[in-house]
């Protein structure tokens, strides 16, 4: 096995049998995404490609000898594969998880920089997805609205739009000042609505003690925090708390 790593690293093959068994094990005992060579993707392709061209000679030897060598590389093909399989599933599952967070708490708390750049792509994507769904369902609900699903609507045809837009001004006209009635009504409700909705917010803040220094970050409604020193004390709110909890950056405390 030592050989066949040598060989490899002998052809210029960055991937190796072993080092994607230890990447694995990382992937497993760790609960944060690993860093990886930038071309990970790619080796792993020339790693298969190479595996499989050597698969296409041994089978053309007939002898005892090339039976033997054919049967362990196939073998340990078909394990590579499984291998390979497993770490990107273990680490999309990171991923998925990462971009959940960021979705809710708009920071640089979320470490991004051992995203390779395929992964980057579905992060993003993810994290706009997530926060776009938030946004329609939950905030309109939270704020009296209809929940509505942020799927692409029809497009309506320009001379509808011309035929609707006289429509409202000719229903307008009549009722100008009991629209400005109302208008004002859902200002002063929508007034209302945020005092009560940041007395939730400080209601729900939680004391922490910094076990490590953390830099300055933003939160969900661009709020900044710190930076912090280890051994500072803060109140947070509570999803800001539980994330730097869970990245060992601080501890409970009393109040």
């Amino acid at each position: 096995m030592e050989q066949e790593t040598k060989q490899e690293q002998e052809k210029g093959i960055n991937i190796t049998y072993e080092t994607l068994f230890d990447i694995l094990r990382n992937e497993k005992t760790r609960e944060s995404l690993q860093k990886l060579d930038k071309a990970f993707y790619t080796d792993i392709k020339n790693y298969l490609l190479e595996k499989n061209t050597l698969l296409e000679g041994q089978k053309k030897g007939s002898d005892l000898f090339s039976a033997s060598e054919r049967d362990k590389t196939e073998k340990q093909l078909i394990n590579a594969r499984r291998i390979i399989k497993e770490i990107y599933d273990r680490r999309e599952k990171k991923i998925i998880s990462m971009a959940l967070n960021k979705s809710r708490i708009a920071s640089n708390l979320i470490d991004t920089s051992v995203l390779l750049e395929e992964e980057r792509k579905a992060f993003n994507q993810i994290v706009e997805l997530l926060k776009s769904y938030r946004i329609n369902i939950l905030l309109n609900t939270m704020e009296g609205r209809e929940p509505v699903s942020p799927e692409a609507k029809p497009e309506t045809k320009p001379e509808e739009k011309e035929e609707e837009g006289q429509e409202n001004k000719q229903e307008d006209k009549p009722g100008d000042k009991q629209s400005e009635v109302q208008q004002e009504n859902k200002q002063e409700d929508k007034e209302h609505e945020d005092q009560q909705e940041d007395k939730e917010k400080d209601s729900s803040k939680k004391p922490i003690k910094f076990t490590k220094p953390v830099q300055r970050f933003m939160g969900k409604e661009l709020e900044v925090y710190g930076p912090f020193e280890e051994g500072d004390t803060a109140e947070l709110p509570a999803e800001i708390v539980e994330l730097l909890i869970d990245k060992g950056n601080a501890e409970e405390t009393e109040e």
